[in-house]
Formats: C-alpha cells, sequence, structure tokens
C-alpha cells in the first residue's frame, strides 16, 4: 500500500513539474522584456541634445504604455506587491522574482505571518477545523486537534505564522497554535 501511494505521488509531482517550469520560464521572459523596456527608456537620459532627447522619451515611453496596454510588461508598486504577497501566503510557489528581488524588495518578514479574521467555519473528524479567512478568501484546515483550546467561532481573529520546513501555526483568538495548511 505505501508503494502505491508512493508512485502516486510521484504522478503527481511529475505532471506538476511542466507546470512550474512554464511559470518560470514566462515569469523569466516577462522580466527580460520589462528590463529591456527600462533599459530602452534609461538610454534616453544619456543623449545630449535637448530635441533628439525628448524624442528619445517620446518614443520609449510610448513603447512602454503600449507593452503594458498589452499585457507584456506590468508595473506594480510597494503596497501592490506586499497585498499580492500576503494573498498568496501559506503557498509553496517558486521565487520568480514578480514581485520585486531586490533591496528595496517587500521583506519576508511583512509576510512571515498573517492576521485576520475568521469568515467561515467548519468542523472536520477528529477535531480538527477548516476556515476561510477574511485576506483573500483563503481556506485554511488544522492538521491536528486543538487541546484545551476553546473551539473557534466566526469573527474571531485568527493568526498563521510560517514555521520550520514549509509547515504553519495557526492561532485562533490568541490561544496556543496547532499546525496548519493552506488548502487553495
Amino acid at each position: 500500500m505505501h508503494a502505491r501511494h508512493g508512485l502516486g505521488l510521484a504522478a503527481i509531482i511529475l505532471s506538476l513539474a511542466p507546470i512550474a517550469a512554464g511559470t518560470a520560464a514566462a515569469a523569466d521572459k516577462q522580466s527580460r522584456a520589462r528590463a529591456a523596456a527600462i533599459d530602452k527608456l534609461a538610454t534616453c537620459k544619456a543623449i545630449r541634445e535637448d530635441a533628439a532627447r525628448l524624442a528619445c522619451y517620446d518614443r520609449e515611453a510610448s513603447s512602454l504604455v503600449a507593452a503594458a496596454d498589452k499585457g507584456e510588461i506590468s508595473v506594480v508598486d510597494r503596497e501592490q506587491a506586499k497585498s499580492m504577497r500576503r494573498s498568496l501566503f501559506g503557498f509553496s510557489l517558486p521565487k520568480l522574482g514578480l514581485f520585486g528581488g531586490g533591496d528595496n524588495d517587500v521583506s519576508d518578514q511583512d509576510v512571515a505571518k498573517l492576521d485576520s479574521t475568521i469568515t467561515t467555519l467548519t468542523a472536520l473528524p477528529r477535531g480538527r477545523w477548516q476556515f476561510s479567512i477574511a485576506e483573500g478568501g483563503a481556506r485554511w484546515q488544522t492538521l491536528e486537534a486543538p487541546t484545551r483550546l476553546i473551539d473557534p467561532r466566526v469573527g474571531q481573529k485568527v493568526q498563521i505564522e510560517r514555521a520550520a520546513l514549509g509547515s504553519y501555526w495557526v492561532r485562533f483568538n490568541g490561544q496556543n497554535g496547532v499546525k496548519g495548511q493552506r488548502m487553495n
């Protein structure tokens, strides 16, 4: 039985590999396109003659806006990047550099812990819970039964914190934590 389970897991991992590779390739292509568009605009700054520099800026700015209109590039400010990273909290995603990556990047500390409110709650067998949170409607599940804790309720605060080895601690209303995982 364990060997069959292992083969099934291997098949799932192998079937997802092309998707991850395609996502990384698409992100790399978009990153190169963005860099090229910004580099072209930056070269205009070096032109000494005013009329030629203005013509360069006009041409490259139009090209940049057209690329954005076609969805070839997008510009995301720090708050949008932070919001997106928080909505993806709990997923194991490859580091694609889509939301920064430089020294001024949104720090991992900003998304190491998520404080939210329970919006839906379902009791599961063996004392576990499945719940949705206000932050992006993400659905989470406890992996073990909380012992000696007051059962959670809709409207209560929940804190989800990144732990070791890709795991997460879920704390309902400031109580002791239990292991949990994101479901969607």
